[in-house]
């Protein structure tokens, strides 16, 4: 996308309609990834919302929700987050993708499945909207430290046992 956009929740409210792929960037380093739908350009649920924009997200231990921006800032704030931001990762750039987003969320709303950090976590549920295809390149990333960490301590320990002997 270019150069990386970051705004603060009361800024998500003045961006152009369009459906987005961000991420909440959190303190613990561990961004929650979100489809953003600013102006309900998924027209999902219009009766109730009309053009209001609308977060989806897969938060952890619970199935997909989607509140509206101002629902789910205001959670962010009673949650003690009180000026969240945001960066943004791609975007759905036509209508032929932003249809096809709208089948893949609703078909994921259909089969109800559960956060799971290894296999359907925020991650997962945001870029299979976005994409079609299920991918956390955070969990990518956190495996391969820790696969690199489990290699330097076991040769580590083959080097310290061997210096022993």
């Amino acid at each position: 996308m270019g150069q990386e956009v970051i705004l603060s929740g009361d800024q998500l409210s003045l961006v152009p309609p369009g459906l987005f792929l961000i991420n909440r960037l959190d303190t613990d380093d561990v961004d929650h990834a979100l489809v953003f739908d600013s102006g309900n350009v998924l027209e999902i649920k219009i009766e109730e919302i009309g053009n209001k924009s609308v977060i989806y997200h897969l938060p952890k231990n619970k199935t997909l929700h989607s509140p509206t921006l101002g629902e789910y800032l205001k959670k962010r704030r009673e949650q003690g987050d009180c000026n969240p931001q945001f960066s943004f990762q791609g975007k759905c750039v036509d209508q032929v993708g932003i249809q096809a987003a709208k089948s893949r969320l609703i078909k994921i709303h259909q089969r109800k499945e559960e956060y799971n950090w290894l296999f359907n976590n925020c991650e997962h549920f945001a870029y299979e909207v976005m994409t079609g295809k299920k991918k956390s390149p955070q969990l990518r990333s956190g495996m391969a430290v820790a696969g690199l960490l489990a290699i330097v301590s076991a040769s580590s320990l083959l080097s310290s046992g061997n210096r022993r002997a």
